[in-house]
């Protein structure tokens, strides 16, 4: 699934009027929403950076 995608299918659902909702399928594969800065470790106090797909998503929830 490319970014137009995701995005495509957002509009849909807007435009549909179903309700939404964000997910994070695995850390370190996409679709995800935060970039793996934990050097393969759990992630605690890791710096929280969107993606592509979590800013995609962020914009789309600040429009709703």
């Amino acid at each position: 699934m490319t970014l137009a995608d995701a995005e495509a299918l957002m509009q849909l659902t807007r435009t549909l009027g179903l309700p939404w909702t964000a997910w994070n399928l695995h850390m370190r594969c996409p679709p995800d929403m935060l970039v793996d800065l934990s050097s393969n470790g759990c992630g605690i106090g890791m710096p929280l950076q969107l993606t592509a797909w979590g800013s995609l998503v962020k914009t789309y929830l600040q429009q709703a």
